[in-house]
This record gives structure tokens, sequence and C-alpha cells, in this order.
């Protein structure tokens, strides 16, 4: 299995998968919005019954909540299997403190959308 550290390698090998940045409050609260966006969507696409959409609105929802810490820590991410394992690599050396639980139940919620 590959570490999180060679994953981080593999990621910012290539800026159009992830890149080192400038750390930004101010996109880091746009995602948090968009985050809250899809919460949103989520509630009343379950409301409606389309519980289908609703675990895609849900993914999106942690999805940026990911985008926000990455942009906290000077990482833009654009691949989201980048952005997942940076935030676990970020979890392993300490430098964000989240349970690492978050990042499979993510990991699950992300595999479930591929099969809606």
């Amino acid at each position: 299995m590959q570490s999180t550290k060679s994953k981080m390698e593999w990621c910012l090998h290539n800026p159009e998968r992830m890149k080192k940045v400038a750390p930004d409050k101010k996109k880091s609260k746009e995602h948090i919005e968009k985050a809250k966006h899809n919460l949103l969507a989520m509630d009343y696409n379950l409301k409606g019954g389309f519980s289908d959409w609703a675990v895609s609105q849900a993914y999106y929802a942690m999805y940026h909540s990911l985008l926000a810490v990455l942009f906290t820590q000077g990482f833009e991410s654009k691949n989201h299997e980048c952005t997942i394992n940076a935030v676990e690599h970020l979890i392993e050396t300490k430098e964000i403190n989240l349970d690492k639980e978050i990042i499979a139940f993510i990991r699950t919620t992300e595999q479930m959308t591929k099969t809606l």
C-alpha cells in the first residue's frame, strides 16, 4: 500500500492535480459556503424522496470542507483523490487535528456516489 507521503508527492508532481499555494482564508470560507449550500440541497432532496441525489450532495459537502481545510494549509487541489489523500497526510503528520475515521467515511461516501 502506498504511503500518504508518496501519494502527496504524486499529487504535487502535477499542478493540474494539486499545488502548493499561499494559505487563503477567503477561498477556504468560499468552500465552507459551498459545503453549506450542498447540505441544504441534500436536506431538500432527502425530504423530496431523492436519497440518491442526497448522497451525492453529502459527498460534495464533505469534499468542499476538505478543500477548505487544504486552503488553510496552503494547498489547492483539483483532484478528488488528491484532496482526500492530502487531508489524510496532514492528519498523519499531525499538521491538522482531525479524526482519520472521517477520511474513511468520505471515501465510502465517494464510492457510493459512483454506484448510484
